[in-house]
C-alpha cells in the first residue's frame, strides 16, 4: 500500500492504549519484502512504555519529552494496526510532532520501485520521509518513523513480523520500539510484548551539553 505524497495533520487521542495478546506465532506472509531487524538482545527501551506512566508509577505529563515520546507511539501503533487489518501490510509512514501540538502523518511518494515491480522499496520510502522531516526539523519537537518488518534471530532467520518504530526528539535519546504481531483468519491483528533498544539520530543533532 502506498501513501499520498501530502503530509495530513492528525490530532492522536493520547489516551489510545493498545491491549496486547500472547507470543505470536508465525510471521504474516507480506507481499513486500520488507526490512529485517534483529531480534536478538532487545530490552524493554524506557522510552518504549507504550503506556501513560513514569518508572515512579506516576501519570506521564503529555508535554514532557517522554510523554511526548509515548504520544506518538501510541499513534503510530493505532495507524499501523488500521492498515495491518485492512491491508495485511503497510508501506513506512512517519509521525511528527509540531512545536504547536499538532501532529502529522507524512505519507511519501514512494521512492524507487524495485526491480521486480511489487511496490516501493522500503530503504528508499524511509530515506524519503527521513528527507521530509530533516527539511521540516526547525518546526518539529519529535518524530516517529514506522516500518512493517520481519525480525531475524542471531543466524538471520526470521522469527516474526513487527511494527518497527524509530522514534527522535529535540532533546531525548533517540530509541528504536519494536512491537511483534500476528494476524489471524478474521484479520484482527495480535500484538505481543513491545521491546525497545537504542536507537539512531537521523533528523534531528544531538543536543548540546555543557
Amino acid at each position: 500500500m502506498s501513501h499520498g505524497d501530502d503530509d495530513h495533520e492528525h490530532k492522536h487521542d493520547e489516551n489510545c492504549d493498545h491491549e496486547h495478546a500472547g507470543e505470536p506465532g508465525h510471521a504474516h506472509d507480506h507481499e513486500h519484502k520488507h526490512d529485517h531487524a534483529h531480534a536478538g538482545e532487545h530490552v524493554h527501551g524506557e522510552n518504549c512504555d507504550h503506556d501513560h506512566d513514569d518508572e515512579d508509577g506516576e501519570e506521564l505529563d503529555p508535554s514532557s519529552p517522554r510523554g511526548q515520546l509515548n504520544e506518538l507511539l501510541n499513534g503510530a501503533v493505532e495507524v499501523a494496526v488500521e492498515l495491518l487489518a485492512e491491508h495485511g501490510e503497510f508501506d513506512p509512514f512517519a509521525l511528527a510532532l509540531r512545536t504547536d501540538g499538532e501532529v502529522l502523518h507524512l505519507g511519501s511518494d514512494g521512492g524507487e520501485a524495485p526491480k521486480d515491480g511489487e511496490g516501493p522499496d522500503p530503504d528508499a520510502v524511509v530515506a524519503s520521509l527521513r528527507t521530509s522531516l530533516m527539511e521540516r526539523k526547525g518546526e518539529l519537537v519529535a518524530i516517529a518513523i514506522v516500518a512493517d518488518v520481519t525480525l531475524e534471530d542471531e543466524d538471520s532467520e526470521a522469527t516474526t513480523a513487527a511494527i518497527a518504530i524509530s522514534m527522535e526528539h529535540v532533546v531525548e535519546e533517540p530509541v528504536s520500539c519494536f512491537l511483534p504481531y500476528e494476524i489471524d483468519e478474521k484479520n484482527e491483528v495480535g500484538l505481543a510484548d513491545l521491546v525497545g533498544e537504542p536507537g539512531e539520530r537521523h533528523v534531528f543533532p544531538a543536543p548540546v551539553t555543557n
